[in-house]
């Protein structure tokens, strides 16, 4: 399996994580998707509105290197370390204060804007795969705002963590509005 065959399996780990935690609220009425159970907390909706943020920030960022032709080098031993650690923090039960470059997720939209969102992205990132070559995917290419210059294998494994992540707090965002 080449690199690149290796990179698209983990964007098609995330899609089918994806599409594991869309099961769960397909059910759910947008109305019920965009309840949020506190003032200080996040609606469903916004949550997935989050994470298609980080994914669409995430895409723009290697678009903008990759037209910029940069040149990287392989993670640091520091990198690596860093990103267990993240890696632990994520599966643990803990929650994380969003990151100050990201704007507040938007409580617009339901259930086909979410997929339709999604999806646009997901096509965008087999395209930009498409083009790359194997040294562009095995150097530290994305840039995590903790974690530092990781591979894009490594951003994948992060995007697919975060969103298990964030399925912990939709399902309690779901209990909570239920009640």
């Amino acid at each position: 399996m080449s690199l690149t065959s290796k990179t698209k399996s983990r964007l098609n780990l995330l899609n089918e994580e994806f599409d594991k935690v869309l099961r769960i609220i397909e059910p759910i009425d947008d109305s019920e998707l965009q309840k949020k159970p506190s003032d200080d907390s996040w609606s469903v909706v916004q949550v997935f509105n989050h994470l298609l943020e980080v994914e669409k920030l995430s895409l723009d960022y290697l678009e903008y290197k990759e037209k910029e032709n940069a040149i990287f080098s392989k993670e640091s031993f520091f990198t690596k370390i860093k990103f267990l650690i993240y890696k632990i923090a994520l599966i643990l039960p803990l929650r994380f204060k969003m990151p100050s470059n990201l704007s507040q997720p938007s409580n617009e939209g339901g259930l086909e804007s979410i997929q339709k969102g999604f999806s646009e992205i997901r096509v965008r990132f087999e395209g930009f795969l498409k083009r790359q070559n194997e040294e562009f995917l095995s150097n530290a290419v994305y840039k995590h705002v903790i974690v530092g210059r990781i591979s894009l294998a490594k951003m994948f494994v992060f995007l697919r963590l975060h969103l298990k992540h964030h399925e912990k707090q939709i399902l309690r965002t779901l209990i909570k509005i239920a009640k």
